[in-house]
């Protein structure tokens, strides 16, 4: 296979065409029309696999039948068919990552109909992206204890790709931020990255020592633990659990003070934005 046929195969592949089927379409595009006994022998598959093979092309408009006088042929059809085919999965394609979140909701609708309470356990840098994940689950807001930046483990790409999902569902985080944070910021490595609908306020460790990250949202409480090498986290799904922690972490913020960013908020640029902390010794 040349370069050209390969390129042409990948292609009608990620369209959905199966590597029997775009070696059809291209043996035809090469050779021009074809009888079912000439394309066997072109492509060295097997006369009834043709049939079948080609009745399925035909119907989804990749090839096109053509009679002459006792024989028949089978010719690709043109690029604008194939635009129109690529047409269509580009529109399913939207529909559903447009309606992900619906779907989501209703298996989680289900899941939890079956067994209320649940716990899972994540491991290494893919686990707590996963975790991450899932809380843009939330029907709402993020309730967020923050020990340390994300990015620290995650790294930039995926938080950025995180952040900008965040901002588009609409999501309010209200993030408790702590000494340990704060020392965080002041690494070389450090860059800040803020999001729309990040609401943040400081406490000192005497008030509460944050240890680890976690957040609250629905019913779900998840737990985020990077430190010595060792990187975990927990999900734990219980209604009763995570309002508890949702009373605990309303006392916390009551007592926390608001930060206070000095400018607009830009999570891409060239310069990285500062945070105010309001009475941060």
């Amino acid at each position: 296979m040349n370069n050209l046929d390969e390129y042409l195969s990948s292609y009608l592949t990620l369209i959905g065409f199966s590597s029997e089927e775009t070696l059809l379409f291209t043996t035809l595009i090469k050779k021009g029309p074809l009888t079912i006994l000439q394309l066997s022998r072109g492509t060295a598959i097997e006369r009834t696999k043709i049939y079948n093979l080609a009745e399925k092309l035909i119907k989804d408009g990749l090839l096109e039948e053509k009679l002459d006088y006792k024989r028949r042929y089978i010719k690709a059809c043109d690029t604008s068919r194939i635009e129109l085919i690529l047409k269509d999965k580009i529109d399913s394609l939207n529909y559903i990552n447009t309606n992900f979140s619906n779907f989501m909701s209703k298996i989680n609708l289900l899941s939890n109909s079956v067994s209320p309470t649940g716990v899972k356990f994540y491991r290494g840098v893919d686990g707590i992206r996963q975790q991450l994940w899932n809380a843009l689950s939330a029907k709402k807001e993020l309730l967020s204890f923050s020990y340390r930046q994300f990015i620290e483990v995650v790294g930039f790409k995926f938080f950025d790709s995180w952040a900008a999902e965040f901002e588009r569902r609409h999501l309010i985080n209200k993030e408790i931020r702590s000494d340990e944070f704060l020392k965080s910021e002041e690494l070389p490595t450090s860059e800040y990255r803020p999001f729309v609908g990040d609401i943040l306020r400081y406490l000192p460790n005497k008030v509460l020592n944050i240890q680890l990250a976690m957040d609250i949202y629905n019913d779900t409480v998840a737990l985020y633990n990077w430190n010595k090498g060792e990187i975990f986290g927990v999900e734990i799904v219980n209604k009763q659990f995570a309002e508890l922690q949702r009373q605990v972490f309303q006392n916390y913020w009551n007592l926390a003070k608001p930060i206070q960013r000095q400018h607009a908020l830009k999570r891409v640029g060239t310069s990285s934005p500062q945070l105010c902390y309001n009475n941060v010794p």
